[in-house]
């Protein structure tokens, strides 16, 4: 029932129009179904950085830690969420790890922020973790 709402509310030409809105119409993708263009942006990006706010939200979250959890995704994708105040009350995440829903790892897949200079340092830091080469000669310094 999920697919046939997705579907009809997200068809293909879709993610055709949000491609051209940047104007690149060579960058035009078609998706037969929503899950597949999820995955496609998910498998390319680096990092995921989660603001605060409804279910669309929550479900490119979950659907992010659902492929990292399941392997599916390279494990140095990096996610922050942004807003700990907001989401510690929204979702009770120690209660997962409680409940053995998710494991302590799992939880440590998250990072937190709550202002944007802690964002980009956890961001750069990830990607120069797992993203970059280091070059020797900054090493030096």
């Amino acid at each position: 029932m999920k697919q046939g709402k997705v579907r009809g509310a997200f068809d293909r030409t879709a993610s055709r129009a949000i491609c051209e809105s940047v104007h690149q119409p060579e960058l035009s993708f078609n998706f037969k179904y929503f899950f597949m263009r999820k995955l496609w942006f998910a498998q390319i990006a680096k990092a995921l950085i989660v603001f605060p706010g409804g279910f669309g939200t929550m479900d490119e979250l979950w659907e992010m830690l659902t492929l990292l959890q399941t392997g599916k995704l390279a494990q140095q994708n990096v996610i922050l969420i942004y807003g700990r105040k907001y989401w510690d009350e929204v979702l009770n995440w120690k209660a997962m790890v409680r409940w053995g829903m998710i494991n302590e790892d799992e939880y440590k897949m998250l990072q937190f922020a709550d202002t944007v200079d802690e964002a980009f340092d956890y961001i750069r830091a990830g990607l120069e973790k797992y993203h970059m080469d280091a070059d020797p000669f900054l090493q030096a310094y």
